[in-house]
């Protein structure tokens, strides 16, 4: 909290840090421009969230480990530049990021946690790299403008509530690998058109496409044993 609510425009942090504490500079609401210095390698957790003028960050390649919510609610960041070879986008990236139009994830990732990226408005794009085999509960929900998804190969189920209320989306690829769906993993997708289940899949849950008023075609394989 050592710059929480302050109301500086930029700040230039020492090249001497090594470690930005949870919620350094949450709601510095008049923040439009700050420098994460190659010297740090762990930013905390929520610790930009509210900063509502921020509209561009670099995390650097020295950079080990990002906390949850780092970014939520910087309504007008429209870039993010991930340099850093993280293995997880921690729970709240940057949810509710509501300029932030593409942003690209490193090779190597391999979860994404929940809400990641929930409520970005205006993400019309996003590629989950191949290295990824989880991706949490209500990542994309309410990703408005998203028009397709990839889900990659490794992995195993879609989480509950992962698509949920994406009105743009039209299509998306399930892997052979997803052996579930899960609650509300599509629902209210109103221009869902096509979506193939492979025959890996054994379960879909309650209201997977609820909803999906488009959905032309759709074949449910002999491997499905719960709906």
């Amino acid at each position: 909290h050592a710059f929480n609510k302050c109301i500086f425009k930029e700040f230039i942090i020492p090249s001497t840090v090594t470690s930005i504490d949870d919620y350094a500079f949450a709601v510095c609401i008049e923040l439009e421009q700050i420098l994460i210095p190659s010297s740090v390698t762990f930013i905390g957790d929520y610790v930009f969230q509210g900063c509502f003028l921020l509209k561009q960050i670099t995390i650097p390649s020295s950079v080990k480990s990002v906390g949850s919510g780092v970014f939520s609610n910087c309504s007008s960041l429209e870039q993010i530049t991930i340099l850093a070879p993280l293995t997880l986008i921690n729970g709240f990236f940057c949810s509710s990021c509501k300029s932030l139009k593409k942003i690209e994830l490193p090779s190597s990732i391999t979860a994404i946690k929940y809400n990641a990226f929930s409520q970005c408005n205006s993400l019309e794009e996003l590629n989950i790299p191949s290295s990824v085999s989880i991706v949490e509960e209500f990542c994309f929900d309410r990703c408005s403008k998203q028009s397709s998804l990839k889900i990659p190969p490794s992995v195993k189920e879609i989480k509950n509530s992962l698509c949920k209320d994406c009105v743009s989306l039209t299509e998306i690829s399930i892997p052979s690998s997803v052996e579930s769906i899960g609650f509300n993993a599509f629902r209210g997708c109103v221009m869902l058109k096509f979506i193939t289940i492979s025959s890996s899949v054994k379960s879909i849950d309650n209201y997977a496409f609820y909803e999906c008023k488009e959905l032309q075609s759709l074949v449910i394989p002999e491997s499905v044993i719960s709906i």
